[in-house]
Protein backbone atom coordinates (compact mmCIF):
# COMPACT_ATOMS: atom_id res chain seq x y z
CA UNK A 1 0.00 0.00 0.00
CA UNK A 2 0.96 3.66 -0.41
CA UNK A 3 2.79 5.18 2.16
CA UNK A 4 3.18 8.80 2.85
CA UNK A 5 5.28 11.02 5.02
CA UNK A 6 3.66 13.62 7.15
CA UNK A 7 6.79 15.98 7.55
CA UNK A 8 4.88 18.97 9.15
CA UNK A 9 3.46 16.74 11.59
CA UNK A 10 6.72 15.24 12.70
CA UNK A 11 8.30 18.87 13.66
CA UNK A 12 5.02 20.02 15.67
CA UNK A 13 5.48 16.55 17.49
CA UNK A 14 8.68 17.20 17.96
CA UNK A 15 8.53 20.63 19.11
CA UNK A 16 5.17 19.06 21.69
CA UNK A 17 7.41 17.15 23.47
CA UNK A 18 9.59 19.40 24.44
CA UNK A 19 6.92 21.43 25.75
CA UNK A 20 5.38 18.64 27.66
CA UNK A 21 8.74 17.57 28.83
CA UNK A 22 8.93 20.43 31.35
CA UNK A 23 5.47 20.55 32.18
CA UNK A 24 6.05 20.30 36.31
CA UNK A 25 4.95 24.00 36.75
CA UNK A 26 2.38 25.36 34.39
CA UNK A 27 3.65 28.82 34.29
CA UNK A 28 6.76 27.32 32.68
CA UNK A 29 4.85 25.15 29.87
CA UNK A 30 3.16 28.34 28.97
CA UNK A 31 5.96 30.46 28.66
CA UNK A 32 7.92 27.83 26.70
CA UNK A 33 4.66 27.22 24.44
CA UNK A 34 4.65 30.93 23.91
CA UNK A 35 8.33 31.32 22.86
CA UNK A 36 7.82 28.54 20.25
CA UNK A 37 4.77 30.26 18.64
CA UNK A 38 2.42 27.78 20.43
CA UNK A 39 -0.69 29.11 22.64
CA UNK A 40 -1.75 26.80 25.31
CA UNK A 41 -5.24 26.56 23.11
CA UNK A 42 -3.53 25.84 19.95
CA UNK A 43 -1.95 22.59 21.46
CA UNK A 44 -5.62 21.43 22.23
CA UNK A 45 -6.80 21.37 18.72
CA UNK A 46 -3.68 19.15 17.75
CA UNK A 47 -4.56 15.28 16.88
CA UNK A 48 -4.70 13.61 19.89
CA UNK A 49 -1.88 10.88 18.59
CA UNK A 50 0.72 13.73 19.47
CA UNK A 51 -0.63 14.51 23.07
CA UNK A 52 -0.14 10.02 23.75
CA UNK A 53 -3.85 9.07 23.94
CA UNK A 54 -6.20 7.44 21.16
CA UNK A 55 -7.75 9.62 17.98
CA UNK A 56 -11.42 8.77 17.40
CA UNK A 57 -12.06 8.36 13.42
CA UNK A 58 -14.91 9.19 11.25
CA UNK A 59 -14.76 6.99 7.95
CA UNK A 60 -17.55 8.14 5.39
CA UNK A 61 -18.53 5.67 2.85
CA UNK A 62 -18.63 7.20 -0.48
CA UNK A 63 -20.85 5.77 -2.98
CA UNK A 64 -21.80 8.74 -5.04
CA UNK A 65 -18.03 8.50 -7.17
CA UNK A 66 -16.62 12.00 -8.41
CA UNK A 67 -13.42 13.64 -9.35
CA UNK A 68 -10.65 13.77 -7.30
CA UNK A 69 -7.26 15.38 -7.58
CA UNK A 70 -3.68 14.40 -6.60
CA UNK A 71 -2.43 16.40 -3.98
CA UNK A 72 -2.13 16.77 0.53
CA UNK A 73 -4.71 14.20 1.42
CA UNK A 74 -7.98 17.39 2.40
CA UNK A 75 -11.47 15.13 1.24
CA UNK A 76 -13.40 17.59 1.94
CA UNK A 77 -11.56 19.13 -1.23
CA UNK A 78 -11.45 15.90 -2.75
CA UNK A 79 -7.62 15.59 -2.78
CA UNK A 80 -5.59 12.36 -2.69
CA UNK A 81 -2.20 11.53 -1.60
CA UNK A 82 -2.52 8.54 -3.22
CA UNK A 83 -3.09 10.01 -6.78
CA UNK A 84 0.15 12.04 -6.37
CA UNK A 85 2.47 9.36 -5.10
CA UNK A 86 0.75 7.24 -8.41
CA UNK A 87 1.73 10.26 -10.74
CA UNK A 88 -1.93 10.55 -11.54
CA UNK A 89 -3.33 14.01 -11.63
CA UNK A 90 -6.81 13.35 -11.41
CA UNK A 91 -9.65 10.15 -11.62
CA UNK A 92 -12.75 10.03 -12.51
CA UNK A 93 -14.14 7.44 -9.75
CA UNK A 94 -17.55 6.09 -10.73
CA UNK A 95 -20.33 5.34 -8.49
CA UNK A 96 -21.17 2.66 -6.72
CA UNK A 97 -22.48 -0.47 -8.40
CA UNK A 98 -25.47 -2.19 -6.26
CA UNK A 99 -28.82 -1.64 -5.42
CA UNK A 100 -29.82 0.47 -2.09
CA UNK A 101 -30.08 -3.17 -0.55
CA UNK A 102 -26.67 -4.18 -1.22
CA UNK A 103 -25.16 -1.06 0.32
CA UNK A 104 -26.70 -1.50 3.57
CA UNK A 105 -25.38 -4.97 3.69
CA UNK A 106 -22.06 -3.34 2.72
CA UNK A 107 -22.47 -0.47 5.53
CA UNK A 108 -23.45 -2.56 8.29
CA UNK A 109 -20.83 -4.86 7.39
CA UNK A 110 -18.06 -2.39 7.66
CA UNK A 111 -19.55 -1.58 10.70
CA UNK A 112 -19.13 -4.87 12.02
CA UNK A 113 -15.48 -4.43 11.65
CA UNK A 114 -14.79 -1.69 13.88
CA UNK A 115 -17.97 -1.84 16.19
CA UNK A 116 -15.30 -2.53 19.02
CA UNK A 117 -13.33 0.27 18.54
CA UNK A 118 -14.52 4.73 18.82
CA UNK A 119 -14.77 4.89 14.96
CA UNK A 120 -17.95 6.24 13.69
CA UNK A 121 -19.12 5.09 10.13
CA UNK A 122 -20.97 7.31 8.23
CA UNK A 123 -22.45 7.47 4.84
CA UNK A 124 -22.99 10.84 4.42
CA UNK A 125 -20.45 13.03 4.11
CA UNK A 126 -19.14 15.09 7.43
CA UNK A 127 -18.73 18.95 7.56
CA UNK A 128 -15.51 19.72 8.23
CA UNK A 129 -12.29 17.71 6.60
CA UNK A 130 -11.62 15.50 9.53
CA UNK A 131 -12.85 12.24 8.23
CA UNK A 132 -11.64 9.53 6.07
CA UNK A 133 -13.54 9.32 2.94
CA UNK A 134 -13.58 6.00 1.35
CA UNK A 135 -14.04 6.15 -2.30
CA UNK A 136 -16.14 3.25 -3.32
CA UNK A 137 -16.29 2.44 -7.07
CA UNK A 138 -14.53 1.68 -10.20
CA UNK A 139 -11.53 0.10 -11.00
CA UNK A 140 -7.84 -0.06 -10.20
CA UNK A 141 -6.64 1.47 -14.05
CA UNK A 142 -8.21 4.80 -12.76
CA UNK A 143 -5.12 4.55 -10.90
CA UNK A 144 -2.81 2.81 -13.42
CA UNK A 145 -2.74 -0.26 -10.41
CA UNK A 146 -2.82 -3.96 -11.64
CA UNK A 147 -6.04 -5.40 -11.81
CA UNK A 148 -5.72 -7.50 -9.14
CA UNK A 149 -5.63 -4.26 -6.76
CA UNK A 150 -8.44 -4.06 -4.65
CA UNK A 151 -7.92 -0.99 -3.04
CA UNK A 152 -5.11 1.52 -2.10
CA UNK A 153 -4.70 3.70 0.92
CA UNK A 154 -1.99 5.94 2.83
CA UNK A 155 -0.10 5.01 5.58
CA UNK A 156 2.38 6.18 8.08
CA UNK A 157 2.18 3.95 10.34
CA UNK A 158 -0.31 6.57 12.89
CA UNK A 159 -3.42 7.58 12.63
CA UNK A 160 -4.82 9.62 9.44
CA UNK A 161 -7.61 11.22 10.11
CA UNK A 162 -8.02 13.47 6.88
CA UNK A 163 -7.47 11.10 4.24
CA UNK A 164 -9.34 9.64 0.86
CA UNK A 165 -9.04 5.78 0.39
CA UNK A 166 -10.23 3.77 -2.67
CA UNK A 167 -12.31 1.08 -2.31
CA UNK A 168 -12.15 -1.05 -6.41
CA UNK A 169 -15.42 -2.47 -7.72
CA UNK A 170 -13.65 -5.79 -9.32
CA UNK A 171 -15.48 -7.96 -11.86
CA UNK A 172 -14.94 -10.46 -8.87
CA UNK A 173 -16.00 -8.70 -6.29
CA UNK A 174 -19.04 -8.90 -3.78
CA UNK A 175 -20.53 -7.35 -0.99
CA UNK A 176 -18.49 -9.29 1.67
CA UNK A 177 -15.00 -9.24 0.21
CA UNK A 178 -15.83 -5.47 -0.93
CA UNK A 179 -16.55 -4.92 2.81
CA UNK A 180 -12.81 -6.72 3.62
CA UNK A 181 -11.38 -4.59 1.22
CA UNK A 182 -12.53 -1.36 2.98
CA UNK A 183 -12.08 -2.29 6.38
CA UNK A 184 -8.60 -3.70 5.33
CA UNK A 185 -7.91 0.19 3.81
CA UNK A 186 -9.11 1.71 6.42
CA UNK A 187 -6.83 -0.36 8.42
CA UNK A 188 -3.80 1.13 6.96
CA UNK A 189 -5.57 4.82 7.73
CA UNK A 190 -5.33 3.58 11.35
CA UNK A 191 -1.51 2.59 11.63
CA UNK A 192 -1.91 -1.22 10.98
CA UNK A 193 0.63 -2.81 8.77
CA UNK A 194 -0.07 -6.19 6.83
CA UNK A 195 -0.49 -9.08 8.75
CA UNK A 196 -0.08 -12.49 7.82
CA UNK A 197 -2.55 -14.75 10.06
CA UNK A 198 -4.57 -15.67 7.48
CA UNK A 199 -8.39 -15.05 8.62
CA UNK A 200 -6.85 -10.84 10.05
CA UNK A 201 -8.59 -8.02 8.12
CA UNK A 202 -5.37 -7.19 7.39
CA UNK A 203 -3.97 -10.24 5.62
CA UNK A 204 -3.88 -10.92 1.91
CA UNK A 205 -3.94 -13.84 2.66
CA UNK A 206 -7.55 -15.61 3.33
CA UNK A 207 -8.29 -19.21 5.51
CA UNK A 208 -12.03 -17.96 6.67
CA UNK A 209 -14.31 -15.15 8.03
CA UNK A 210 -11.83 -12.00 8.53
CA UNK A 211 -12.10 -9.98 11.86
CA UNK A 212 -9.18 -7.79 13.67
CA UNK A 213 -7.33 -10.23 15.90
CA UNK A 214 -6.13 -9.54 19.19
CA UNK A 215 -3.58 -12.00 19.07
CA UNK A 216 0.46 -10.97 17.85
CA UNK A 217 0.99 -12.18 14.16
CA UNK A 218 3.73 -11.87 12.01
CA UNK A 219 3.52 -8.93 9.41
CA UNK A 220 4.24 -9.28 5.97
CA UNK A 221 2.01 -10.00 2.40
CA UNK A 222 2.86 -13.90 1.31
CA UNK A 223 6.40 -13.61 3.31
CA UNK A 224 7.08 -12.83 6.80
CA UNK A 225 9.04 -9.68 7.12
CA UNK A 226 9.72 -7.44 9.80
CA UNK A 227 6.39 -4.67 10.81
CA UNK A 228 6.87 -1.31 9.78
CA UNK A 229 7.34 -0.13 13.38
CA UNK A 230 10.15 -1.89 13.65
CA UNK A 231 8.61 -4.54 15.55
CA UNK A 232 8.70 -8.64 15.16
CA UNK A 233 4.88 -8.58 15.20
CA UNK A 234 1.29 -7.09 15.13
CA UNK A 235 -1.63 -7.52 17.03
CA UNK A 236 -3.97 -5.75 15.14
CA UNK A 237 -7.13 -5.28 17.73
CA UNK A 238 -4.48 -4.27 20.45
CA UNK A 239 -3.26 -1.58 18.05
CA UNK A 240 -6.71 -0.11 17.07
CA UNK A 241 -7.22 0.05 20.81
CA UNK A 242 -4.29 1.98 21.41
CA UNK A 243 -4.05 4.22 18.44
CA UNK A 244 -8.26 5.10 17.78
CA UNK A 245 -9.68 3.63 21.30
CA UNK A 246 -12.43 1.55 22.12
CA UNK A 247 -16.20 1.95 22.74
CA UNK A 248 -17.28 1.79 26.44
CA UNK A 249 -18.56 -1.97 26.20
CA UNK A 250 -16.05 -2.86 24.86
CA UNK A 251 -13.22 -1.75 27.25
CA UNK A 252 -12.81 -4.56 29.75
CA UNK A 253 -12.08 -7.24 27.70
CA UNK A 254 -11.75 -7.56 23.41
CA UNK A 255 -14.63 -9.64 21.68
CA UNK A 256 -14.01 -13.19 21.98
CA UNK A 257 -15.28 -13.86 18.98
CA UNK A 258 -11.68 -12.18 17.50
CA UNK A 259 -10.12 -14.21 19.15
CA UNK A 260 -8.39 -17.68 16.82
CA UNK A 261 -8.52 -20.81 18.99
CA UNK A 262 -6.06 -23.27 18.25
CA UNK A 263 -6.36 -26.83 19.09
CA UNK A 264 -4.04 -28.62 21.68
CA UNK A 265 -3.28 -31.22 19.43
CA UNK A 266 -2.87 -30.37 15.81
CA UNK A 267 -3.25 -33.22 13.40
CA UNK A 268 0.24 -33.69 11.02
CA UNK A 269 0.17 -32.02 8.18
CA UNK A 270 1.01 -34.60 5.06
CA UNK A 271 3.15 -32.96 2.33
CA UNK A 272 0.76 -32.83 -0.67
CA UNK A 273 0.56 -31.11 -4.01
CA UNK A 274 -2.82 -31.57 -5.95
CA UNK A 275 -4.43 -29.75 -8.99
CA UNK A 276 -7.80 -29.42 -10.03
CA UNK A 277 -9.06 -27.29 -13.39
CA UNK A 278 -12.01 -26.11 -14.74
CA UNK A 279 -13.57 -26.73 -17.79
CA UNK A 280 -11.71 -25.99 -21.12
CA UNK A 281 -13.45 -23.75 -22.98
CA UNK A 282 -12.04 -21.40 -25.50
CA UNK A 283 -12.25 -17.81 -25.41
CA UNK A 284 -12.77 -17.54 -21.60
CA UNK A 285 -10.73 -17.61 -18.48
CA UNK A 286 -9.44 -21.57 -17.15
CA UNK A 287 -9.25 -22.17 -13.82
CA UNK A 288 -6.42 -24.39 -12.03
CA UNK A 289 -6.44 -25.19 -8.66
CA UNK A 290 -3.31 -25.97 -7.04
CA UNK A 291 -3.89 -27.59 -3.30
CA UNK A 292 -0.69 -27.22 -1.45
CA UNK A 293 0.15 -28.61 2.29
CA UNK A 294 3.44 -28.94 3.69
CA UNK A 295 4.37 -29.05 7.69
CA UNK A 296 7.34 -26.87 7.30
CA UNK A 297 4.68 -24.35 5.50
CA UNK A 298 4.09 -23.03 2.18
CA UNK A 299 6.57 -20.28 0.43
CA UNK A 300 5.72 -20.15 -2.93
CA UNK A 301 2.78 -21.83 -5.04
CA UNK A 302 3.62 -21.35 -8.86
CA UNK A 303 2.64 -22.19 -12.23
CA UNK A 304 5.12 -23.44 -15.31
CA UNK A 305 2.85 -22.35 -17.84
CA UNK A 306 3.23 -23.37 -21.60
CA UNK A 307 2.34 -21.04 -24.69
CA UNK A 308 5.14 -20.65 -27.24
CA UNK A 309 7.31 -20.25 -24.21
CA UNK A 310 7.70 -21.12 -20.05
CA UNK A 311 6.32 -18.44 -18.11
CA UNK A 312 6.07 -18.43 -14.55
CA UNK A 313 2.77 -17.58 -13.04
CA UNK A 314 3.52 -17.37 -8.87
CA UNK A 315 0.61 -16.81 -6.81
CA UNK A 316 0.86 -13.13 -5.52
CA UNK A 317 3.10 -11.74 -8.47
CA UNK A 318 2.20 -10.51 -11.56
CA UNK A 319 3.38 -11.12 -14.82
CA UNK A 320 2.81 -9.00 -17.61
CA UNK A 321 3.52 -11.05 -20.56
CA UNK A 322 0.77 -13.62 -19.47
CA UNK A 323 -1.90 -11.83 -17.36
CA UNK A 324 -3.59 -14.21 -15.04
CA UNK A 325 -4.96 -13.72 -10.84
CA UNK A 326 -4.66 -15.68 -7.79
CA UNK A 327 -6.18 -15.90 -4.84
CA UNK A 328 -5.80 -18.27 -1.85
CA UNK A 329 -8.49 -20.05 0.59
CA UNK A 330 -6.63 -21.97 2.67
CA UNK A 331 -5.01 -24.77 1.64
CA UNK A 332 -6.29 -23.78 -1.98
CA UNK A 333 -4.33 -21.66 -4.41
CA UNK A 334 -6.36 -20.57 -7.20
CA UNK A 335 -5.30 -19.46 -10.76
CA UNK A 336 -7.60 -17.52 -13.11
CA UNK A 337 -5.91 -17.29 -16.74
CA UNK A 338 -7.28 -15.69 -19.58
CA UNK A 339 -7.38 -18.10 -22.43
CA UNK A 340 -8.09 -17.58 -26.31
CA UNK A 341 -7.58 -20.73 -28.66
CA UNK A 342 -5.00 -23.44 -29.03
CA UNK A 343 -3.30 -25.89 -26.63
CA UNK A 344 -1.18 -25.38 -23.39
CA UNK A 345 0.72 -27.48 -20.75
CA UNK A 346 1.01 -26.82 -17.81
CA UNK A 347 3.34 -27.93 -14.29
CA UNK A 348 2.62 -26.99 -11.09
CA UNK A 349 4.90 -26.49 -8.57
CA UNK A 350 5.58 -25.25 -4.95
CA UNK A 351 8.44 -24.32 -2.56
CA UNK A 352 8.39 -24.91 1.60
CA UNK A 353 9.18 -22.99 4.07
CA UNK A 354 13.08 -24.65 3.59
CA UNK A 355 12.89 -23.95 0.29
CA UNK A 356 12.33 -27.71 -1.18
CA UNK A 357 10.50 -27.49 -4.33
CA UNK A 358 7.51 -30.51 -5.20
CA UNK A 359 6.24 -30.38 -8.78
CA UNK A 360 3.65 -32.30 -10.63
CA UNK A 361 3.00 -34.09 -13.82
CA UNK A 362 2.38 -31.87 -16.77
CA UNK A 363 -1.14 -31.12 -17.64
CA UNK A 364 -2.61 -30.71 -20.92
CA UNK A 365 -5.53 -28.50 -21.83
CA UNK A 366 -6.96 -27.94 -25.44
CA UNK A 367 -8.97 -24.93 -25.90
CA UNK A 368 -11.39 -25.41 -29.28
Amino acid sequence: MSRSRLSCVTRVGALLSSVLAVSVASTATAALARRNGFDLDDLRDLPRTLRGGPTPVTVYLHRDGGRVFAGADDPAQARSGVLRRSGVSVADVPAYRGSDGQWQQFTKCVENHFRAFDVTIVDERPVGNKYVSVMVGGDPKMLSLAETVGGVAPYTGKVLSSSVVFVFQTPHSNTRSLCDTAAHEIGHTMGLDHSRQCNDVMSYEACGSKAFRDEPARCGEWGDRPCADGHGSQNTWGTLATLVGTRKAARSAPPQATRVRRPTSPRPVTPSVSVKVGPATANSTYTVKVDARDPDGIKKVELIWYDRRARKLTCGEKNPARPFTCVRRGSEYIFSIPVRTGSYKFVARTIDGTGAMKRTVAYEAIFR
